[in-house]
Order: C-alpha cells, then structure tokens, then sequence
C-alpha cells in the first residue's frame, strides 16, 4: 500500500479506536471532541514518523528488483 495513501486508513482507525471509549465513558460533547482532536493529532504524527522512517530505510540500502 502506498504510504501516502495510508492517512484515511490511519486516521480512520486510530479515530474509532480511541473516541469508541470516549463515547462509552462520557457524554460530554467537549470531552469527547477533545478526545477525537487528541486522536486525529497522534494519528497524522505516527503517519509522517512512519513515512521519515520508510524514506530513511529505502535511502539506506538500494533496493533491487
């Protein structure tokens, strides 16, 4: 899979794994958007750490097909 392609996937999965909690454990609208925006952030962050960190490995050894 392409690694740019990946956001929505990454953004759509860690969404629900964490505010699925949240909805359970609260009913404060302002807790749970806080806790959907948490999500989202750590979600774009662990994404472009793994594209740095895709690029790094490619560049390292060349790749032979």
């Amino acid at each position: 899979m392409n690694p740019v392609a990946s956001l929505p996937v990454v953004l759509l999965g860690a969404t629900v794994l964490v505010t699925t909690p949240a909805m359970l454990w609260t009913r404060s609208p302002e807790v749970f958007m806080l806790t959907m925006t948490g999500a989202v952030i750590l979600a774009v962050a662990a994404w472009a750490g793994s594209l740095v960190a895709a690029s790094a490995l490619l560049r390292s050894r060349p790749v032979i097909f």
